[in-house]
C-alpha cells in the first residue's frame, strides 16, 4: 500500500540541513527513551525498551533530524541526529489520532514544529475515507491555538485530567443525520 511507504521532507535553515522521515528504521530508541523522561513531554511516562519496540511498529512515526554532512577527511557519511518527532496513530482509512509531538528545547524556535505539523497534515490529508483527526492537548499554554491554526482543529472540552479533545472531521464523516 502505496501510503505505508516511508515519506521524507527536506528543508534547509541557515545552512542546516533538516529532515523528517517516517521510516521507523531512522528512529532512535534512545531519544524517544529520554524524550519521555523529558518535563516537556508531561503527558507521558518512560517505557520498557520492549515495550517501545511494540509502539513504534503500531504508529506512523516522524523523526525529525539534523543531518549532518558527510567528512572527507575521515570518509564519514553523512549522519542523521534525531531532534523531535511525533507518533500519528491511524488506520489509513477512517481514524487518526496526533501524539507525542516534541522537538528538543535547544531547536525550538526555528519553526520546525510548525513544519513537522504541516507534514503530519499532509499525510492525514491523503486519507481520503478519514471521519476524524484528533490529539489531547493541555489546556494551558498555546497548544490549543496551534492546533486550531495549523491544523484547523477545535476544541471539545476538557476530560479530568484537564486535557482538550481537538477535533478534525475528514470527508469520510459523512453527515450524522443520515
Amino acid at each position: 500500500m502505496p501510503h505505508l511507504q516511508p515519506q521524507t521532507w527536506n528543508r534547509t535553515v541557515d545552512a542546516t540541513t533538516f529532515i523528517i522521515s517516517t521510516d521507523t528504521s531512522l528512529i532512535s530508541r534512545d531519544f524517544v527513551l529520554k524524550a519521555f523522561e523529558t518535563p516537556e513531554m508531561y503527558w507521558t511516562g518512560p517505557v520498557p525498551p520492549d515495550q517501545l519496540d511494540i509502539l513504534l511498529e503500531h504508529g506512523c512515526n516522524f523523526g525529525l533530524y539534523i543531518q549532518h554532512s558527510a567528512d572527507p577527511k575521515t570518509g564519514n557519511n553523512p549522519t542523521l541526529e534525531q531532534i523531535g518527532m511525533a507518533r500519528l496513530m491511524t488506520d489509513y482509512v477512517t481514524t487518526a489520532y496526533l501524539t507525542d509531538v516534541y522537538v528538543v528545547p535547544s531547536q525550538q524556535g526555528k519553526g520546525l514544529g510548525i513544519w513537522l505539523i504541516s507534514c503530519i497534515n499532509e499525510v492525514v490529508s491523503a486519507i481520503p475515507k478519514l471521519r476524524r483527526f484528533l490529539l489531547l492537548t493541555g489546556k494551558k499554554g498555546p497548544a490549543v491555538k496551534f492546533y486550531e491554526r495549523e491544523l484547523g482543529m477545535s476544541g471539545t472540552g476538557l476530560d479530568e485530567d484537564g486535557l482538550v479533545c481537538m477535533v478534525r472531521k475528514g470527508a469520510g464523516a459523512g453527515n450524522p443525520h443520515h
